[in-house]
């Protein structure tokens, strides 16, 4: 069986898991891209348990109701030497609720060419709901992957400085009677900086955060920087690192509606 995993992504922090059902058909991740989002990303496609921990809708807005990030990524695979392909990413977060969780669409090319489409959910960008990948050039999808329950979930409504944040939850796939694995995500704040510095035309602060992701058997498998703008209320990836290497985030452009 074909496995696809969940790598760095600009939208797709590292969940570690892989696709043990099968990939499956990507056409309609690509015939409505905006359909598809909210078809099977949207807080109701959550279970009621993931649901129940979760803040109410209207409880945490977020200052946008579109964001679009534009850049570039820069791969370095352990086992090669750094990529000199152009790769560039688009990725769209949707605010629907003003309860902290954001829709997302990510498309990844290279030299011009369609690389990956991810499709995800999370609280704030940082800690992930629900996940999928697409590989164009494969014609291939990993199914979705989705919180099933939920042990931690610490709200980001107030960030504050030198802080820690936790995210520990049950993941599965389809068939809530198949085997889930429990993951954390541990982020610790650092101090708030100039936005500005992140990409051109970004005001007000923003503060860097470091994630562990922590496997079930309780070893760091990853690590996920962030930079959490305080004007949108909301995390943007900025560097990625696994045992495969490091992937890194130049942003060109944030725009918001």
């Amino acid at each position: 069986m074909k496995r696809l995993r969940y790598a760095a992504g600009a939208g797709v922090a590292v969940l570690g898991l892989a696709g043990c059902m099968g990939p499956t058909s990507l056409k309609p991740m690509l015939d409505d891209s905006e359909g598809y989002s909210v078809r099977y990303f949207s807080l109701n496609m959550l279970s009621p348990a993931a649901r129940a921990s979760l803040a109410a809708p209207g409880t945490e807005p977020l200052g946008f109701k579109r964001l679009t990030a534009k850049g570039e990524v820069l791969v370095s695979d352990t086992n090669a030497p750094a990529s000199h392909r152009h790769i560039v990413f688009e990725h769209t977060l949707i605010n629907d609720g003003n309860d902290g969780m954001v829709r997302a669409i990510e498309r990844r090319s290279v030299d011009g060419l369609p690389l990956l489409i991810d499709y995800w959910s999370s609280y704030r960008g940082v800690a992930m709901l629900s996940v999928q990948r697409g590989l164009p050039a494969r014609n291939l999808a990993a199914p979705i992957m989705s919180v099933r329950s939920v042990s931690t979930w610490k709200s980001m409504a107030n960030m504050q400085e030198h802080t820690t944040y936790d995210y520990v939850a049950n993941y599965g796939y389809g068939d809530p009677l198949r085997p889930s694995l429990k993951l954390e995500r541990r982020c610790m704040s650092g101090t708030f900086h100039d936005a500005g510095k992140i990409a051109p035309g970004l005001t007000g602060q923003a503060i860097d955060l470091t994630c562990d992701d922590i496997n079930g058997s309780g070893a760091k498998s990853a690590q996920s920087d962030f930079v959490w703008l305080r004007q949108y209320g909301v995390a943007l990836v900025t560097k990625l690192t696994t045992l495969n290497g490091i992937t890194s985030f130049k942003y060109d452009s944030v725009t918001a509606q």
